[in-house]
Formats: C-alpha cells, structure tokens, sequence
C-alpha cells in the first residue's frame, strides 16, 4: 500500500514552485555579495516566528547563501524587508 503524502505538504509544493516560476532568481539587494546555490522560496514570516509553510503569508526567493544570511542577521533583514513581523501593516510589502 502506498503512502499518502499530507495535503498540507502537497498544497505547499505547489504554492513554492508557483512562485520559484514567477521569481526564478535571488531577490537579495547588489551589494551582499555573489549568489550561490539553488534558490529557495523564504517565507517572510519565518516559521519560528509565527508563520507556517501551511499558511498564505508572502515569499522572497533566496539563493541558499542569501537565504542563510536572512536567518542568521534577522534584524537586518526585517530593516531590508526581506522578513518581516507578524502585524496588519506588514503584509503591505513593496514589490
């Protein structure tokens, strides 16, 4: 018999891969260095901060090495809008 995949997982995947077509390359501002790495599509909630890979909070494309730099300098990150707060306000993200 074979394993169903869980319908959250599922719905994700589409969702990542959606916005991967739509924003193929890292979306990390000049000046941060060269881009490495396949690109990931960053919540920008993050997951241990109130976001879900479930829910339909805004993504960012990173490349791996950008997508390390948001998690381990968060504070500069949210001041450059590549992660924000959980708030009303800041779904308003610029594009």
């Amino acid at each position: 018999m074979q394993r169903r995949k869980p319908k959250g997982r599922d719905e994700w995947a589409e969702r990542r891969d959606a916005h991967l077509k739509a924003h193929p390359k890292c979306e990390m501002p000049d000046g941060y260095g060269e881009h490495w790495g396949p690109i990931d599509a960053n919540h920008l909630f993050p997951r241990g901060m109130g976001g879900t890979r479930k829910d339909d909070s805004p993504l960012i494309s990173l490349c791996r090495k950008h997508h390390a730099w948001a998690e381990s300098y968060r504070e500069k990150a949210r001041e450059m809008g590549m992660l924000l707060r959980r708030n009303p306000d800041a779904l308003q993200r610029d594009a």
